[in-house]
């Protein structure tokens, strides 16, 4: 014995869907913008960290600046470097999810962007489980199907 077959819904449920699908794109894309433009802060941070300590004039008169230990700037590049590739990837990741989204198609990579989206807190983890939560819905699973097999979005 199979499954029972699964239940079409009813056209204000798929207007329903077709609405909220609508605005979890339009929220995708909104964070990955912001992801996006988080790499501006890195580098005003970078700028504004380095010349505090290269620049002696920061410092009261007759005080040295403080001694960092040997690659103390490598270690903090290596941090600027990683928060600008991870806002770049996760900003691709959520641009590429919200116009997969809008076309109804590979809906298991926007449940993994979903899941990583979740560790942006607390936007992402808001949009991450909202996403989550539609996505895995019995009536979305159908809409993307039918929108597969139509080649129609």
């Amino acid at each position: 014995m199979g499954l029972p077959p699964p239940i079409q819904p009813t056209d204000s449920k798929r207007a329903s869907d077709a609405e909220h699908l609508k605005l979890l794109a339009i929220f995708h894309y909104i964070l990955g913008a912001l992801s996006l433009c988080s790499i501006l802060f890195i580098l005003l941070h970078y700028m504004l960290f380095s010349t505090f300590f290269n620049n002696p004039d920061f410092f009261p008169e007759g005080e040295k600046p403080p001694e960092m230990p040997e690659g103390f700037f490598i270690l903090i590049m290596a941090f600027y470097v990683l928060g600008a590739l991870f806002s770049i990837v996760s900003g691709g990741l959520l641009i590429a999810s919200a116009r997969f989204i809008q076309k109804r198609k590979n809906r298991t990579f926007s449940i993994i962007v979903a899941g990583l989206c979740c560790l942006m807190f607390p936007f992402g983890t808001i949009l991450g489980v909202f996403t989550l939560m539609k996505l895995l819905s019995d009536s979305v699973k159908i809409a993307y199907t039918e929108s597969e097999s139509t080649g129609v979005a």
